[in-house]
């Protein structure tokens, strides 16, 4: 088999969540604008599977039985599905992981107990990033078998999928790391749908490169207010707790939960202000802003000061 280089990879996770209970009469009640959104956003996945170039491929994640068989007569074995979930199959620790992947798991564990003693439960491991751990070494077994070849310092990453803030993520940050990608995959927000219900409605504006891999992105609500999110690019599943500082300023600053719930400012908030400073962790919760232009907004969060936690 003739090799074949890929200079661009798509990374699907989760597609299709909405559709298959579309038909629940109860649940589409409660969902229908998200059903709406992904059959939107659907469209733009299956444009961009028939457009895609030679040089370019796609990885799904946990997609549909009707997804897979698209994904392979449209794009063959430049199309890759993913079923694997490396800690519910104890097989695939021999099966899949050799020894450098092996070590840097036992690696993580050890970090996890040095950062937190020995008085934790295993929800300090993000299970997560454990299995994109899992998925990386599927893609590069199976590439290998394919003879698809890829530059990890230049090759162009996107991730897709749902839901943006959620599984999206919380996986391609991981995954990134763990296929040694010299640059975060890059969440297209327009080809995702979001847990948040207000960004169903939301103008997107931008998304912003910042330092330790952040990246802001920016969108204006549809009662004018502006929002921003910090995204975390890249992680590996011991890393430390990552915070952002900025200034509030004159603005009129909340901070929400993809729920929609505040979580700034409240009592028992995780979110600290001291001195006109908003200090959140990354990923963040939603900062919503009145009192101000895009530009403000923008170089208030642009500015922010990122620090490591404990």
């Amino acid at each position: 088999m003739t090799p074949q280089q890929i200079d661009r990879i798509y990374f699907m996770v989760h597609p299709l969540i909405y559709e298959s209970h579309a038909h629940e009469p109860e649940f589409a009640a409660k969902y229908q604008c998200y059903i709406d959104y992904e059959k939107k956003i659907k469209a733009r996945w299956y444009e961009k599977m028939a457009d895609m170039a030679p040089n370019e491929a796609l990885v799904v994640f946990m997609g549909p039985q009707q997804l897979e068989d698209d994904v392979n007569s449209m794009l063959g074995r430049r199309g890759l599905v993913v079923r694997d979930v490396i800690v519910q199959q104890p097989e695939l620790w021999d099966e899949l992981l050799g020894p450098e992947a092996k070590m840097g798991l036992g690696r993580d564990l050890l970090a996890t107990y040095w950062r937190n003693g020995f008085k934790w439960t295993s929800d300090v491991i993000d299970l997560q990033g454990v299995i994109s751990r899992g998925w990386a070494e599927r893609i590069k077994k199976t590439y290998a078998e394919r003879n698809l070849i890829f530059d990890p310092e230049t090759v162009q990453t996107e991730g897709w999928g749902e839901s943006f803030e959620g599984c999206v993520a919380n996986y391609v940050r991981h995954l990134g790391t763990y296929l040694g990608l010299a640059k975060p995959i890059e969440v297209n927000f327009e080809m995702t749908v979001p847990d948040a219900r207000f960004l169903l409605t939301a103008e997107f504006l931008e998304r912003i490169p910042l330092e330790h891999s952040v990246r802001l992105y920016l969108w204006k609500a549809a009662d004018g207010r502006l929002i921003g999110y910090f995204h975390k690019g890249l992680a590996a599943i011991a890393d430390p707790p990552l915070y952002a500082e900025f200034s509030r300023g004159d603005m009129e600053i909340e901070l929400r939960s993809k729920q929609d719930e505040l979580q700034w400012p409240t009592p028992d908030s995780d979110t600290q202000s001291t001195s006109g400073q908003l200090k959140c962790p990354v990923p963040s919760g939603y900062v919503f802003a009145r009192g101000a232009t895009l530009d403000e907004f923008r170089d208030a969060l642009t500015s922010a000061r990122f620090v490591a936690g404990d």
